[in-house]
């Protein structure tokens, strides 16, 4: 949350039954101090584009979303990861997800701006992440408008209770109802305006109790839905350890006991699985297919052609090709290992959880396994290729605007070296299509460097008399030159 703005915290703090211990003030006290800098920078576009929301975007017909149900630790994920290979398909991603008050300037800064700061996996597995990575628009509507179950899950577990109410919609007030669908679809229009023609992919776990809302909010946009199921047992010892590492690392308030977080996991899971079972029957047909993370997991691209199939959407080349390549890239990808059931977890849990084994048909065997079809070596060729020629250029083009402003601001213009690692490693990424890799993070790392090497030279022909004290310059910037060696090997390197 600490990039979500002031009002949020504010109603966090005061307008919820919320207490934060002494030993959690330093904590909130930084995620405050990012908070004020982050209302500063989105709040132009918060009030510009709150009033093109208001005004001249609800006129706009919205493309029907792609939904993605499914439990928390169901396989969403993959799932997500997969679909947003899929050029018709617009998926959001974490930059948007943390800051969503603002709009395409402050995107644009925190999605390149971000990288060097951020780990590249999940702190609960070994998922991919980062500014670029699609997320959960759950966490969108919570940093705008605290409208969502993420405080209570993460931020202040003894408070859950209050916040749960977000999770099926049914127990808020008139004035909540309207807040989180005010959010969620003004969220949508945002993306639906940089998607174009494209429908936005969404994915947040608790949409699987909020289908009959979600069919009302999205009303004649032709809306799909894709529900994913995975073994129960697995799923909810996967949910406690995931609960347990973000309360510990993004917690403003002690975490539940093990068997207190046991039981309230148990219980919303099985109420989210009979939601889903008593409403699916309200969407149209036609509008939603169902996966077995199981039969994914053997057959990839059989299972999604199916679903596309389901749903009348168009399965194409250039989408298989983005999956393959996702999934090539994540062959040797380990899953949580999780212990061994005790007897009294048995007694206590495994009763209830076994009407979600049945439904699921989990006992059944997965879909015969295929081996995926080989990438073809020629196309990622020619990606490299894109990508050392357009790194190039953006090097060569960066460099000479830098001397320009270097012959207006003279030495100062040494700090902007951070936007040339930036556009360096943007270059090579969308050279790459996306697609980076360890050897092209590390030629944008040698192509900032280069660049700085000839700015070093060149402007000394501009401003001959800071040749003296160039070394004390270099080394006033070196934090903007590290970061800028550092953005353009994490932006090259970036795996989908």
């Amino acid at each position: 949350m600490g990039f979500a703005s002031l009002d949020v915290w504010f109603r966090l703090l005061f307008r919820s039954p919320v207490s934060i211990p002494p030993r959690y003030w330093l904590r909130l006290a930084f995620a405050l101090f990012l908070s004020l800098l982050f209302t500063i920078l989105t709040l132009p576009e918060r009030m510009l584009t709150g009033l093109w929301l208001m005004l001249w975007q609800p006129r706009k017909p919205l493309p029907g979303p792609v939904i993605i149900l499914g439990y928390y630790r169901s396989g969403t994920t993959l799932l997500q990861y997969l679909l947003s290979r899929d050029p018709n398909l617009y998926a959001p991603h974490w930059a948007q997800a943390f800051a969503p008050q603002g709009f395409c300037l402050s995107w644009t800064l925190l999605r390149w701006g971000l990288l060097p700061f951020l780990p590249r996996t999940r702190p609960q597995d070994n998922v991919a992440f980062g500014p670029l990575v699609p997320a959960e628009d759950d966490f969108a509507l919570n940093a705008w408008a605290l409208a969502s179950t993420l405080p209570g899950r993460i931020v202040v577990p003894r408070s859950h209770p209050f916040f749960d109410r977000f999770h099926d919609l049914k127990a808020l007030t008139p004035t909540e109802t309207q807040r989180w669908r005010r959010c969620q679809l003004d969220f949508v229009r945002k993306l639906s305006a940089l998607a174009g023609q494209r429908r936005v992919l969404l994915k947040t776990p608790a949409h699987t109790a909020r289908i009959e809302v979600l069919l009302d909010l999205f009303k004649g946009t032709d809306v799909k839905f894709v529900y994913i199921t995975r073994h129960p047992h697995k799923v909810f010892q996967s949910n406690v350890r995931m609960l347990q590492n973000l309360s510990t690392i993004c917690g403003l308030g002690p975490a539940l006991h093990q068997e207190e977080l046991e039981d309230y996991l148990c219980r919303e899971f099985v109420a989210t699985e009979e939601q889903y079972q008593r409403t699916r029957s309200l969407i149209p047909a036609g509008s939603l297919a169902e996966v077995r993370l199981q039969d994914l997991q053997a057959d990839p691209l059989g299972t999604i052609q199916r679903v596309y199939k389901e749903l009348g959407l168009p399965y194409s080349p250039e989408f298989e090709q983005g999956m393959l390549e996702y999934l090539h890239a994540n062959q040797n990808f380990h899953a949580n290992v999780h212990p061994p059931w005790s007897a009294e977890q048995q007694e206590r849990i495994l009763p209830a959880l076994q009407p979600l084994v049945n439904v699921g048909r989990h006992e059944e065997p997965p879909v015969a396994k295929a081996e995926l079809p080989p990438l073809d070596p020629a196309a990622r060729r020619g990606q490299v290729r894109r990508a050392l020629l357009v790194g190039l250029g953006s090097a060569l083009i960066f460099l000479i605007g830098w001397l320009l402003l270097t012959s207006w601001l003279g030495e100062d213009a040494l700090g902007f070296v951070w936007l040339g690692g930036i556009s360096i490693g943007v270059g090579v990424l969308k050279g790459a299509g996306n697609n980076g890799s360890i050897g092209l993070g590390l030629f944008a790392v040698l192509l900032t460097a280069l660049m700085l090497i000839g700015w070093v030279v060149l402007s000394n022909y501009l401003i001959p008399e800071m040749v003296e004290q160039l070394p004390f310059y270099l080394l006033a910037a070196s934090f903007w030159w590290l970061l800028a060696l550092a953005s353009a090997f994490r932006i090259g390197s970036q795996r989908f």
